[in-house]
């Protein structure tokens, strides 16, 4: 065989092993994609799989956050911590914030200490709510006892509607007869008839409007029993912090005859203000006896534990303020303050204006309208004109007597009233 076949048989070899090595890479690259492609879903599974008990949970938690929300309300925004910036707040469930917010508003409601928790919250308003049924019941058994007259009168009525029934039964039978008589009868009889009817027509009318009446004053009386104790629970609170009429509001802690002034025990933590008046008496002098009053003290600087007045009006000028002398005002006592409505026109000394600043001065509450606080009415002059309504006729001036509130004319109490 000569070289140059030999050369050309070489080369075709060498051709035929490169596409046997390129497919054979091919195939080993096609199997490495293979595997990985399989891998890949795999992962892809596990990470749905995973998705899917995510979601399921995120959903079981919204439906327990909706539930609640639903049972509990109070729905605001909400950011917890770690939250994405790009996130935002929550707004569809309930807010703890605003929650605890309204906890809060529920014990300043009861009275409730700050640190009570939910369950202890629920116990306490129980048993507010239970005395409150227990009243409840109580006023419905006067209710019962108000209904078991409403159902006599109802006896009443359905005997006297019986009893004429039967009236008109007997009418009719008359009538029957007396149509077999004459035309004439006839209509007597129908006539008779007539007024009858009328008559119970007029009995049963008047017996729904005196069961209406009725119905009408129990729906009174009861309003005016919850007007009562809301006046007699006001008043009880005030009385407790009223001083005994034998005690004295205070005494003299040291006097100057020279410059005609004094200082006593009161001050700026007893609601001393200035411009306050007080009656001067001898130390050990009876309180009730008004007419030996030594002279009377006006505030004129207050500090905390004490306060400095003015002598004015000494009876005796041998028988100086002293230390130990005793010190009272009607119209005050240690933080008390009364809740006072003027009625009638007030001129002299005072318009309505100057005396509700004197009266709050004092440390009053001077109410626009009446109310069951108020426990002090002061009686100016009766109005005039063609509508004026006088002070005994008011509706202030008769709840005041029927609740037995203090009343006093502006005289009787004007010397304790200063500018």
């Amino acid at each position: 065989m000569d070289r140059r076949q030999s050369g050309v048989a070489h080369v075709n070899i060498f051709w035929a092993i490169v596409p046997m090595v390129l497919m054979i890479g091919a195939a080993f690259y096609g199997y490495l994609g293979h595997t990985g492609a399989e891998q890949a879903k795999v992962g892809e599974r596990k990470a749905i799989a995973n998705a899917e008990t995510k979601a399921v949970k995120t959903y079981a938690l919204q439906q327990q956050l909706s539930a609640l929300t639903k049972l509990l309300g109070r729905v605001g925004e909400f950011v917890p911590d770690g939250t994405a910036e790009d996130a935002g707040p929550e707004s569809n469930y309930t807010s703890p914030k605003l929650l605890s917010s309204y906890y809060d508003e529920v014990k300043n409601m009861f009275e409730l200490s700050a640190n009570k928790e939910l369950k202890d919250i629920v116990t306490e308003i129980k048993g507010i709510v239970d005395a409150k049924k227990t009243e409840i019941v109580n006023l419905r058994g006067r209710v019962d006892a108000a209904q078991a007259s409403v159902e006599t009168h109802a006896s009443t009525i359905a005997s006297i509607t019986s009893t004429k029934d039967a009236e008109i039964s007997r009418l009719e039978a008359e009538k029957r007869r007396a149509e077999q008589n004459t035309t004439t009868s006839t209509q007597a009889k129908e006539e008779e008839l007539g007024q009858a009817r009328n008559k119970v027509q007029v009995e049963r009318e008047n017996a729904r409007k005196a069961s209406e009446a009725h119905s009408a004053s129990i729906a009174k009386k009861n309003k005016e029993i919850q007007r009562v104790k809301a006046s007699n629970t006001n008043l009880a609170s005030k009385v407790a912090l009223i001083n005994s009429p034998e005690e004295p509001d205070g005494h003299v802690l040291s006097g100057s005859a020279r410059i005609a002034e004094a200082v006593i025990n009161l001050g700026s933590k007893d609601m001393i203000k200035k411009g306050m008046v007080f009656r001067v008496l001898d130390k050990g002098a009876s309180l009730r006896n008004k007419t030996k009053v030594k002279a009377h003290a006006t505030v004129i600087a207050v500090e905390r534990g004490s306060a400095t007045v003015k002598i004015t009006g000494l009876v005796d000028k041998y028988n100086p303020v002293v230390r130990g002398d005793l010190i009272s005002n009607d119209l005050y006592s240690k933080l008390l303050k009364r809740d006072i409505y003027l009625v009638g026109r007030f001129v002299e000394p005072y318009n309505k204006g100057q005396l509700t600043k004197i009266l709050e001065s004092l440390g009053n509450r001077v109410h626009k309208e009446w109310n069951a606080s108020c426990d002090l009415l002061i009686m100016g002059r009766e109005p005039v004109g063609e509508d004026a309504v006088r002070i005994e006729d008011t509706d202030a001036y008769k709840t005041a007597m029927d609740h037995r509130v203090e009343v006093a004319p502006l005289y009787k109490i004007q010397d304790f009233l200063k500018l």
